[in-house]
Protein backbone atom coordinates (compact mmCIF):
# COMPACT_ATOMS: atom_id res chain seq x y z
CA UNK A 1 0.00 0.00 0.00
CA UNK A 2 1.05 3.39 -0.13
CA UNK A 3 1.44 6.21 2.15
CA UNK A 4 2.37 9.81 1.17
CA UNK A 5 2.75 8.52 -2.59
CA UNK A 6 5.12 5.81 -1.15
CA UNK A 7 4.66 2.50 -1.47
CA UNK A 8 5.10 0.81 1.65
CA UNK A 9 6.60 -3.17 2.97
CA UNK A 10 4.51 -4.81 6.24
CA UNK A 11 5.08 -7.17 8.74
CA UNK A 12 3.48 -8.77 10.61
CA UNK A 13 4.63 -10.92 13.61
CA UNK A 14 2.08 -13.54 13.98
CA UNK A 15 -0.55 -14.92 11.38
CA UNK A 16 -2.58 -17.82 11.40
CA UNK A 17 -4.83 -17.95 8.65
CA UNK A 18 -7.29 -21.05 8.96
CA UNK A 19 -9.49 -20.49 6.37
CA UNK A 20 -8.77 -16.41 5.27
CA UNK A 21 -6.76 -14.30 2.74
CA UNK A 22 -4.59 -12.21 2.36
CA UNK A 23 -5.34 -9.34 -0.70
CA UNK A 24 -2.39 -7.72 -2.68
CA UNK A 25 -4.85 -6.56 -5.33
CA UNK A 26 -4.13 -3.26 -4.00
CA UNK A 27 -8.29 -3.35 -3.54
CA UNK A 28 -7.94 -2.85 0.39
CA UNK A 29 -5.40 -1.61 2.44
CA UNK A 30 -4.60 -2.94 5.24
CA UNK A 31 -3.44 -0.40 8.22
CA UNK A 32 -1.65 -1.55 11.63
CA UNK A 33 -2.90 -0.23 15.15
CA UNK A 34 0.63 -1.01 16.58
CA UNK A 35 3.84 -2.24 16.16
CA UNK A 36 5.68 -3.77 19.18
CA UNK A 37 9.27 -5.00 19.97
CA UNK A 38 8.99 -8.70 21.03
CA UNK A 39 11.06 -11.53 22.67
CA UNK A 40 13.66 -12.23 19.48
CA UNK A 41 13.85 -8.83 19.07
CA UNK A 42 11.96 -8.80 15.69
CA UNK A 43 9.49 -6.08 15.38
CA UNK A 44 5.74 -6.23 13.45
CA UNK A 45 1.67 -5.96 14.04
CA UNK A 46 -0.44 -8.93 15.02
CA UNK A 47 -2.92 -9.66 11.97
CA UNK A 48 -5.82 -9.32 14.31
CA UNK A 49 -4.79 -6.00 14.85
CA UNK A 50 -5.30 -3.94 11.91
CA UNK A 51 -8.12 -2.21 10.20
CA UNK A 52 -9.39 -2.24 6.38
CA UNK A 53 -9.95 0.28 4.10
CA UNK A 54 -11.38 0.21 0.76
CA UNK A 55 -9.69 2.01 -2.13
CA UNK A 56 -11.57 3.04 -5.41
CA UNK A 57 -9.15 2.09 -7.95
CA UNK A 58 -6.08 -0.73 -6.92
CA UNK A 59 -3.07 0.77 -5.09
CA UNK A 60 0.18 -0.72 -5.51
CA UNK A 61 1.17 -2.95 -2.83
CA UNK A 62 4.11 -3.36 -1.45
CA UNK A 63 6.15 -6.47 0.01
CA UNK A 64 4.31 -8.48 2.95
CA UNK A 65 6.75 -10.16 4.99
CA UNK A 66 5.33 -12.39 7.65
CA UNK A 67 7.63 -13.46 11.00
CA UNK A 68 5.54 -16.76 11.72
CA UNK A 69 2.74 -18.25 10.15
CA UNK A 70 0.02 -21.12 10.28
CA UNK A 71 -2.99 -22.47 8.81
CA UNK A 72 -4.45 -22.43 5.31
CA UNK A 73 -4.66 -19.27 3.54
CA UNK A 74 -5.16 -18.00 -0.20
CA UNK A 75 -3.11 -15.05 -1.14
CA UNK A 76 -4.90 -13.38 -3.86
CA UNK A 77 -2.87 -10.87 -6.58
CA UNK A 78 -3.96 -9.74 -9.95
CA UNK A 79 -1.98 -9.10 -13.37
CA UNK A 80 -1.46 -6.29 -15.59
CA UNK A 81 -3.93 -6.05 -18.50
CA UNK A 82 -1.66 -5.14 -21.29
CA UNK A 83 0.81 -8.28 -19.71
CA UNK A 84 -1.35 -11.25 -18.94
CA UNK A 85 1.91 -13.04 -17.38
CA UNK A 86 2.93 -10.11 -15.25
CA UNK A 87 1.84 -10.34 -11.54
CA UNK A 88 1.25 -7.00 -9.71
CA UNK A 89 2.06 -6.18 -6.68
CA UNK A 90 4.56 -7.03 -4.11
CA UNK A 91 6.20 -10.67 -2.48
CA UNK A 92 5.12 -12.30 0.29
CA UNK A 93 7.60 -13.90 2.38
CA UNK A 94 6.83 -16.50 5.04
CA UNK A 95 10.09 -16.35 7.40
CA UNK A 96 8.67 -19.25 9.49
CA UNK A 97 5.95 -21.86 9.54
CA UNK A 98 4.30 -24.13 11.53
CA UNK A 99 4.02 -28.01 10.91
CA UNK A 100 1.45 -29.01 8.26
CA UNK A 101 0.84 -25.30 7.25
CA UNK A 102 -0.53 -24.66 3.69
CA UNK A 103 -0.64 -21.76 1.38
CA UNK A 104 -2.47 -20.70 -2.05
CA UNK A 105 -1.31 -17.90 -4.43
CA UNK A 106 -4.50 -17.20 -6.74
CA UNK A 107 -4.93 -14.71 -9.41
CA UNK A 108 -8.16 -14.61 -11.84
CA UNK A 109 -8.25 -16.20 -15.66
CA UNK A 110 -9.35 -12.79 -17.36
CA UNK A 111 -7.36 -12.76 -20.96
CA UNK A 112 -5.69 -16.06 -20.09
CA UNK A 113 -6.09 -18.27 -23.48
CA UNK A 114 -7.04 -21.13 -22.16
CA UNK A 115 -6.16 -23.29 -24.71
CA UNK A 116 -2.41 -22.25 -24.59
CA UNK A 117 -0.69 -24.50 -21.83
CA UNK A 118 2.74 -22.78 -22.00
CA UNK A 119 1.21 -19.33 -21.44
CA UNK A 120 -0.87 -20.88 -18.31
CA UNK A 121 2.45 -22.40 -17.06
CA UNK A 122 4.18 -18.84 -17.21
CA UNK A 123 1.22 -17.33 -15.09
CA UNK A 124 1.64 -19.98 -12.48
CA UNK A 125 5.37 -19.65 -12.31
CA UNK A 126 5.59 -15.91 -11.97
CA UNK A 127 2.59 -15.93 -9.73
CA UNK A 128 4.92 -18.57 -7.75
CA UNK A 129 8.08 -16.42 -7.55
CA UNK A 130 6.12 -14.11 -5.64
CA UNK A 131 6.41 -15.81 -2.57
CA UNK A 132 9.46 -16.73 -0.41
CA UNK A 133 9.91 -18.97 2.50
CA UNK A 134 12.90 -18.09 4.11
CA UNK A 135 13.22 -20.71 6.79
CA UNK A 136 13.42 -23.72 4.11
CA UNK A 137 17.01 -22.08 3.72
CA UNK A 138 17.86 -23.56 6.69
CA UNK A 139 16.13 -27.16 6.75
CA UNK A 140 12.46 -25.92 7.79
CA UNK A 141 9.70 -28.00 5.48
CA UNK A 142 6.28 -26.70 7.14
CA UNK A 143 4.78 -25.12 4.46
CA UNK A 144 3.38 -26.94 1.27
CA UNK A 145 2.38 -24.28 -1.33
CA UNK A 146 0.41 -23.87 -4.26
CA UNK A 147 -0.74 -21.55 -7.28
CA UNK A 148 -4.07 -21.18 -8.91
CA UNK A 149 -5.90 -19.35 -12.32
CA UNK A 150 -9.33 -19.15 -10.92
CA UNK A 151 -12.71 -17.40 -12.31
CA UNK A 152 -12.10 -14.44 -10.47
CA UNK A 153 -10.13 -12.56 -8.03
CA UNK A 154 -12.33 -13.84 -4.65
CA UNK A 155 -11.76 -16.62 -2.43
CA UNK A 156 -14.73 -18.93 -3.35
CA UNK A 157 -13.78 -18.67 -7.43
CA UNK A 158 -13.74 -22.07 -8.83
CA UNK A 159 -10.10 -22.89 -9.44
CA UNK A 160 -9.34 -23.77 -13.35
CA UNK A 161 -5.78 -24.69 -12.95
CA UNK A 162 -3.58 -25.33 -10.08
CA UNK A 163 0.09 -26.16 -9.87
CA UNK A 164 2.33 -26.95 -6.95
CA UNK A 165 4.72 -24.74 -5.56
CA UNK A 166 8.47 -25.70 -4.39
CA UNK A 167 11.23 -23.72 -3.44
CA UNK A 168 14.53 -22.62 -4.20
CA UNK A 169 17.23 -22.99 -0.60
CA UNK A 170 19.83 -21.27 -2.77
CA UNK A 171 17.54 -18.00 -3.58
CA UNK A 172 16.28 -17.33 -0.21
CA UNK A 173 13.51 -19.76 -0.57
CA UNK A 174 11.77 -18.58 -3.23
CA UNK A 175 9.14 -20.42 -4.90
CA UNK A 176 8.15 -21.49 -8.49
CA UNK A 177 5.96 -24.16 -9.95
CA UNK A 178 6.93 -27.58 -9.75
CA UNK A 179 7.75 -28.69 -13.17
CA UNK A 180 5.23 -31.43 -14.15
CA UNK A 181 2.75 -30.54 -11.41
CA UNK A 182 0.15 -28.46 -13.71
CA UNK A 183 -3.49 -30.06 -13.23
CA UNK A 184 -7.18 -28.73 -14.26
CA UNK A 185 -9.79 -30.73 -11.99
CA UNK A 186 -13.26 -30.89 -12.51
CA UNK A 187 -15.30 -27.61 -11.60
CA UNK A 188 -14.71 -27.60 -7.76
CA UNK A 189 -14.97 -24.86 -5.71
CA UNK A 190 -11.08 -23.95 -4.28
CA UNK A 191 -12.67 -22.93 -0.97
CA UNK A 192 -15.55 -24.89 -0.16
CA UNK A 193 -18.03 -23.41 2.60
CA UNK A 194 -17.68 -25.66 5.83
CA UNK A 195 -19.79 -28.93 5.33
CA UNK A 196 -19.55 -29.02 1.47
CA UNK A 197 -17.14 -31.77 1.08
CA UNK A 198 -18.11 -34.94 -0.10
CA UNK A 199 -19.48 -37.54 2.02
Amino acid sequence: QKHNDTVQDAKVYDFNGDGGFIDMTGNKTFIGKNSASHADGSNGVSFKNTSIIFNDTPQETGNLVIRNYSGDTTVIYRRDATDVTNILGGTTTIEKATAGSNITLSTDSTGIDSNDTDLVTMVLNNLAHKLFYTAYTTGEDNLKGKVQIAEGLTTSSVGKYFGEIEFDASNNGQGSMKDGSLTKPSDTPTNPPAGDDDQ
